[in-house]
């Protein structure tokens, strides 16, 4: 049998035996440890790089993505050892492949960690933008969930922070502003009887005309082009399909147009209108200050006199009779005294329960016959030249009123006042109204009435006398 290798000669050959010490047979054995070191090292130089991938500093959700090449790797070595540790026997395939796969590893490592740096770096741009109160674009939420999915996901994709424009919100009140900056709408008021006398209920409209509709639709579609809010608040209306809400407004601006076939800018423009006072209608109540409702409330009084009459000659005659006081007269219209507090007809309430304490009770709250009576009684007129009385009030009801110029009248006294007026000759005067005041010889019910119709009409004294004719009684 030929001779084999380095021995020269076969070493399995029955009966042979090998003298090691002989050049060749060493040589051969030197150069099986020399493979053999030379594989116990490369295994060892494996292992020790395999222990080199660390996975600290990784996303965490990219962990299994690591450990699923890693076992790979090690699959592959453990299946393949011999192959990979012995290139020149096998080639050099195997440790190829191998070694591609470590460094797949590796660059799993790498990305994970230049990912979790981006994270923070989007984090922080993030909240940079909102503590700035800058609104979140559209699509930005998205694209930050597809980056937080792991690194082998069909759906990941990593973020670009700076490809999203954080802008200002929308603000309403300076979108406003800047569409009715030097415009003022015209206002129709309309007025109707409020169901608390001396009040009324207006409703006013306000409305542009087409100069000031023009600014707006010119300044709207500019705000669109140049406002970032006011673009994106638009566009955000169209993408919801709530264009349609503003069609009245559009068509006030774009006169025969529909809105589903305009641009956007011109919608900003319909939007923008939609939030101006035009077109608005506000409720609100006034104190009703004309002649009509001075009338009224002088009607009221006369009315009271009367009836205050006819009880004194009822209790002259009757015992059974009392006469009624004017105190129960004060507010016969219903007046506002204080914050929560109120006196009609003589009943004084506090938040709706009658009250009892002290209040101030202005001149033009008292029934006219009060003054009268108060004149009877020897009050000359000059110390009634006052802003009102002060008065006691028990139960709700008023029980005296005093003045520094004419002292205390309580119920008692105001009685026998009222019995001395009403037993006096008429002496030409009409119930229900105080003399004449000397300068236009009109009670002041009747000039305040006046004077009320004179400014709410524009017009002088004479013009207001000779308008109103027989409403005023005559001189």
């Amino acid at each position: 049998m030929a001779s084999t290798g380095l021995l020269g000669f076969n070493p399995y050959q029955k009966g042979v035996n090998i003298d090691i010490s002989s050049k060749p047979a060493a040589m051969a054995v030197q150069l099986i440890q020399h493979e053999a070191a030379k594989k116990e090292a490369l295994d060892k130089y494996y292992k020790d790089y395999e222990n080199t991938l660390n996975s600290a500093g990784m996303r965490n959700q990219d962990q299994d993505v690591f450990l699923n090449k890693l076992g790979e790797a090690k699959q592959y070595y453990l299946q393949n050892r011999d192959k990979i540790l012995n290139p020149a026997k096998y080639g050099a395939d195997a440790q190829a492949q191998y070694n591609s796969l470590l460094r797949g590893t590796q660059s799993t490592i790498s990305q994970s960690k230049q990912l979790a740096a981006s994270d923070k770096v989007d984090a922080e741009h993030f909240y940079q933008a909102r503590q700035q109160g800058l609104d979140v674009p559209d699509g930005y939420i998205d694209a930050v969930e597809r980056a937080h999915l792991p690194m082998n996901h069909p759906r990941f994709q990593a973020l670009d922070p700076y490809q999203y424009n954080f802008t200002k919100p929308f603000d309403e009140a300076a979108f406003t502003r800047n569409l009715t900056a030097g415009l003022t709408p015209s206002e129709n008021k309309q007025y109707t009887p409020s169901k608390d006398l001396g009040y009324q209920d207006v409703k006013t409209t306000f409305a542009f005309d087409k100069d000031a509709k023009d600014v707006v639709r010119h300044k709207g579609e500019i705000a669109y082009q140049t406002i970032p809010g006011v673009t994106n608040m638009t566009n955000k209306v169209i993408a919801n399909g709530q264009v349609g809400n503003f069609q009245n407004q559009f068509t006030e601006l774009y006169p025969g147009q529909d809105i589903n076939n305009a641009k956007p800018a011109q919608i900003a423009a319909a939007i923008g209108l939609s939030l101006t006072p035009h077109g608005k209608t506000i409720s609100s109540r006034e104190a009703d200050n004309s002649f009509a409702m001075f009338k009224k409330k002088a009607d009221y009084s006369h009315e009271l006199a009367l009836q205050s009459i006819a009880a004194n000659k009822a209790a002259q005659t009757s015992p059974a009779g009392p006469m009624a006081n004017l105190f129960d007269a004060i507010g016969s219209g219903g007046a506002l005294i204080a914050k929560d507090k109120r006196i009609e007809n003589g009943l004084v309430t506090q938040n709706g329960q009658p009250y009892d304490g002290n209040i101030f009770i202005r001149k033009e709250d008292m029934p006219a016959n009060v003054y009268n009576a108060l004149g009877a009684a020897g009050v000359e007129k000059k110390l009634l030249n006052h802003e009102g009385f002060n008065a006691i009030v028990k139960n709700g009801r008023v029980q005296s009123i005093s003045d520094p110029g004419i002292g205390t009248f309580d119920r008692q006294a105001m009685a026998d006042a009222q019995l001395k007026w009403n037993t006096e000759p008429p002496k030409g005067r009409q119930p229900g109204f105080v003399e004449p005041s000397g300068d236009g010889g009109y009670s002041p019910t009747i000039e305040k009435g006046i004077a009320a119709f004179m400014q709410a009409n524009k017009v002088n004294r004479a013009t207001a006398i000779k308008l109103l004719g027989d409403r005023i009684p005559k001189k």
